[in-house]
């Protein structure tokens, strides 16, 4: 049995568009895998333990199952990790840290939901919240539109958006726009991606806001409660 620290993934240099094509091939092997939903337990408040196992079709033999945990004061707030097993024997093939693969794999699953549901004249792409999983969607959105003119708006806070259009500034094909208040994010957007981990209220008061035809990706669903009220 192996152990698979974090660094040893990150050593890999996996690029995002691997990422994507991975997550695609997965989707497609979603209806010959058993994919039980995820136990969600709560210790209190609004941490939790989410545990979610898989068993990959017969010919990889592979079971696996993640344990994502986020709890209230720790840095990062979420951690994961993820254990293989031989299906065929039961044995351990390993223990890995999934803090990485959890970040790329999420925003992997938030690029090509944007690539295939998009609008095909889809201009403006919107986010809030710059963390982790900001970063790794706009790695994978960024990687996978080269060929394309994006205009990235950002909610300001804090200077997590200037940090995002300092990391970034190396992609020509991309406009980026900060902005201060939400309405501002939100109107005329094509794509808003909200990657809030939870939203304790309405984030848009003003629903005309929403232009017609808009994809609103929630990274987290409890992240953009306009969700629930509207879509």
């Amino acid at each position: 049995m192996k152990y698979i620290s974090s660094n040893d993934i990150e050593d890999l240099k996996i690029d995002p568009i691997t990422c994507v094509e991975w997550v695609k091939e997965g989707f497609l092997m979603k209806n010959r895998s058993i994919l039980p939903p995820k136990v969600s337990i709560h210790p209190k408040g609004i941490d939790f333990f989410n545990t979610m196992p898989c068993l990959l079709p017969a010919e990889f033999h592979t079971f696996g199952c993640k344990i994502v945990s986020r709890i209230a004061g720790n840095h990062p707030a979420l951690k994961s990790d993820l254990m293989l097993f031989n299906s065929n024997t039961g044995e351990m093939i390993s223990v890995m840290n999934a803090d990485w693969i959890t970040a790329m794999r999420t925003g992997a699953v938030a690029a090509l939901s944007i690539n295939t549901l998009r609008s095909s004249s889809a201009k403006i792409y919107s986010f809030i919240g710059l963390g982790v999983i900001g970063h790794s969607t706009l790695d994978c959105l960024l990687a996978t539109n080269c060929d394309k003119k994006l205009i990235i708006r950002l909610k300001k806070y804090k200077d997590h958006a200037e940090k995002t259009v300092e990391k970034y500034k190396d992609f020509k094909n991309v406009e980026f726009q900060i902005v201060d208040e939400i309405d501002d994010l939100v109107k005329d957007s094509d794509v808003i991606v909200s990657c809030i981990t939870e939203a304790k209220d309405i984030l848009i008061n003003d629903t005309k806001l929403f232009k017609q035809g808009v994809l609103v990706v929630p990274v987290h669903t409890r992240g953009f409660q306009n969700c629930d009220s509207i879509f």
